[in-house]
């Protein structure tokens, strides 16, 4: 989750306000789309994020990416020179700009949908959110007798927490990893 936020912060500051002119699918598993056609022409009106998604979202329609393990975006100059080598996905900006999407184990995608909701019904609340409390935290724990590191992991629990955030946090309040959640 911190990762994926700093992404969105840097392309918010960067995209906000850009046009779509093209798409390059290289791989075509990377994109998952739900419409008809791809939103050229589409104005990039903010970038969010809700757990690890990165939200994009358009006039009508939202690109929503999830980097999963080995995914990265990278904004480049139309002239920049750039690697090809696990070059999944291209979008050409009306600017000149480039955003280009390389994922090398390609477990990352890209989704292209007008209802974004329908991607994060199953997700628990975003570990960022204000809404996040200690007091909802130990309600939803009383419940779960699963072991508190799968329940941090579990996305439908808290949206956001990988693997890496979930062993500190639980090193740093001197919890073992196969405690019981509740």
């Amino acid at each position: 989750l911190p990762e994926v936020e700093v992404i969105v912060r840097e392309l918010k500051a960067r995209l906000v306000g850009e046009v779509i002119r093209r798409i390059q699918i290289n791989w075509q598993k990377s994109l998952v789309q739900t419409g008809n056609s791809l939103p050229l022409g589409a104005i990039i009106q903010s970038v969010d994020r809700y757990g690890k998604f990165i939200i994009v979202s358009l006039d009508k329609e939202f690109i929503l990416i999830h980097l999963r393990m080995t995914g990265q975006i990278i904004i480049s100059e139309i002239e920049d020179q750039f690697s090809t080598n696990h070059l999944q996905v291209i979008f050409d900006l009306k600017s000149g700009k480039r955003i280009l999407y390389y994922d090398a184990r390609k477990f990352g995608r890209i989704y292209l949908t007008s209802d974004p909701d329908k991607y994060f019904k199953d997700l628990g609340l975003d570990a960022l959110s204000p809404d996040f409390t200690k007091k909802g935290m130990i309600e939803v724990l009383s419940r779960k007798k699963s072991r508190i590191k799968t329940f941090l992991l579990d996305q439908k629990n808290i949206a956001g927490l990988g693997n890496i955030y979930s062993d500190e946090c639980l090193f740093a309040a001197g919890i073992h990893p196969e405690t019981q959640a509740n």
